[in-house]
């Protein structure tokens, strides 16, 4: 790693210094971890800062009093109280503190090895003690290379998964064990380490939005890519969620990490391919998307294909990913034409379905704002665009349509415009819809962006 300044602690804000030298000063530990980390390495401002520290959290309302603690999840209380507690006990306790605009994430922890054993990719399980340097037990950082000359990242990231990792760490011990020992080690092999769901929907997160500078931390242009590894665990791990048959919801009735993992996956730069890459696990977990799947693959594929076509509008690209999961439902055949009446209203109704099945109770409202628009979008998709730069005509559209505004008509022509340029085929219907056939499909789409 030697076309990096090692040497990263210069790189961190003086107030985040100032609280770790103030921990260490009063005897315990404090580590920087995680993804902050990572970020410092690749010159990135941190949104935020974790820290491992040994020192009780009632502790630290003592230790750092002059700080603003904003959220905790140990109440105050003093700090000579009688009540001691086990290491299992303190272990996940936290608290957050504001160091001059900065946040910082207070965790006690008496082993920064066993929390790292825990993180998802290791690159994100490295740890820095300021007056020490960085504490890299599996060796993610190294996984950091300078992107090759000519590509629009700077950098690029290869993830690994901590439990694959941990698990060769361990087979190496059990190896070096039995050697000492003196015995066979022929048939010893390594455990098949299991991979969370969560880390391999944030894997999934991760290649599809491409790196930590592209959402919207600033600094470097990351681009990840998964390891053979860790690719072949987040298949299996969502293939086994799928042959358990277990909806999102009842097997995480009190997490939100679900919805909002899918949420980052769909607004990533790179959603389409990542969709369509694992489909098979994608589809396990909405079966609704399977069911297009198997009706109609190049349909499901269009669909897909579609959202990356957009700018990364959560309301637009549910929309475009959805609006056909209603026509296995709604097929008929008249005359030997495949007729598809009311599949709209019933993409609005298994869309819906899927948000309130995935999302917790307490975020629901937010989320049926989202589908709301989506809802809307799905409605009026047919509509029929004015020709050229008739301003009148556009508005006159807009208030024929319930509910629209200049945003909603934009999104509906960027709708319309990806659903038919994911297919060369319909562009030509697109320009049909828009009554001006002799100009590209592109040019009619970027004159009308500029009326709504």
């Amino acid at each position: 790693m030697d076309f990096f300044n090692n040497d990263i602690t210069a790189r961190l804000p003086s107030a985040v210094a100032a609280l770790l030298a103030r921990i260490r000063d009063y005897g315990y530990s404090a580590y920087l971890a995680g993804e902050c980390v990572r970020d410092l390495t690749l010159g990135i401002i941190p949104a935020d800062y974790d820290v491992l520290t040994n020192a009780e959290i009632r502790r630290l309302y003592t230790i750092l009093e002059d700080y603003t603690f904003i959220n905790s999840s140990e109440s105050v209380s003093d700090e000579n109280s009688p009540e001691k507690k086990s290491a299992e006990d303190l272990r996940g306790e936290h608290c957050m503190v504001s160091a001059k605009g900065c946040s910082v994430c207070l965790e006690y922890c008496e082993d920064p090895a066993v929390s790292m054993s825990r993180r998802d990719f290791t690159v994100n399980a490295a740890c820095l003690r300021a007056d020490r340097g960085i504490v890299d037990i599996y060796g993610g950082l190294s996984q950091i290379k300078p992107a090759n000359d000519g590509d629009a990242a700077e950098f690029v990231i290869t993830l690994t998964s901590v439990a694959e990792a941990e698990a060769e760490l361990q087979f190496k011990k059990k190896l070096q064990a039995a050697e000492l020992k003196g015995e066979k080690t022929d048939k010893l092999e390594p455990e098949k380490p299991r991979l969370p769901l969560r880390h391999a929907l944030s894997a999934l997160e991760y290649i599809s939005a491409g790196g930590p500078g592209n959402m919207g931390s600033g600094g470097a242009n990351v681009t990840y890519i998964m390891s053979n590894g860790l690719s072949e665990l987040v298949k299996r791990t969502l293939a086994e969620q799928t042959a358990e048959n277990l909806s999102p919801a009842e097997s995480f009735p009190s997490e939100d990490f679900l919805p909002q993992k899918l949420k980052g996956l769909l607004l990533g730069k790179f959603a389409s391919r990542v969709i369509l890459t694992y489909a098979d696990g994608i589809c396990g977990l909405i079966p609704e998307l399977k069911s297009l799947r198997e009706f109609s693959p190049a349909m499901f594929e269009h669909c897909v294909t579609a959202v990356g076509l957009t700018p990364p509008v959560l309301s637009l690209r549910l929309a475009l990913l959805f609006c056909c999961i209603g026509k296995p439902d709604c097929l008929s055949s008249k005359n030997g034409l495949r007729r598809y009446k009311g599949y709209r209203e019933r993409s609005r109704l298994l869309l819906e379905r899927i948000l309130r099945r995935l999302t917790p109770i307490a975020k629901l409202n937010a989320v049926l704002d989202v589908f709301d628009e989506a809802s809307w979008l799905l409605e009026y998709s047919d509509c029929i665009f004015p020709a050229g730069d008739d301003k009148t005509a556009v508005k006159l559209l807009a208030a024929s349509l319930p509910g629209c505004d200049a945003n909603r008509l934009g999104l509906l022509l960027r709708f319309k415009y990806a659903r038919t340029s994911a297919d060369p085929s319909l562009k030509e219907n697109f320009k049909e819809n828009l009554q001006e056939p002799k100009s590209s499909a592109a040019t009619i789409y970027k004159n009308m962006l500029k009326l709504v």
